[in-house]
């Protein structure tokens, strides 16, 4: 039986989320790839160079965390955007890598 701290465990999961929205609004797609599962990375990468100079504007864009569910091998956030006065929400799936950090599969 595994015992989870659910405050801790939530820290770093929101850290992961916040770092990769801080590197992608200082345009830093290197730095947000950090927050990405390795088989991941390609992908995100491809898709913030295409940003290009509008990546900070799709950082402010991402959302906030609203809710979510814990395990010790995965997490799934919902995010949530308002955008002209429309409430959309979407997953952020995450799991750790093999050295246990917490990295994102999928957004």
């Amino acid at each position: 039986m595994a015992i989870l701290d659910i405050a801790s465990q939530r820290e770093i999961l929101c850290s992961v989320y916040a770092h990769v929205r801080t590197r992608m609004a200082a345009s830093d797609v290197t730095g947000a790839m950090h927050a990405f599962h390795l088989k991941q990375r390609h992908k995100y990468a491809r898709l913030f160079n295409a940003l290009g100079v509008n990546l900070p504007i799709a950082a402010t864009r991402l959302g906030m965390i609203a809710n979510g569910t814990l395990s010790p091998i995965d997490a799934e956030l919902i995010l949530v955007t308002e955008q002209a006065g429309e409430v959309s929400g979407y997953p952020l799936h995450m799991s750790p890598d093999g050295l246990g950090v917490w990295r994102i599969d999928s957004m």
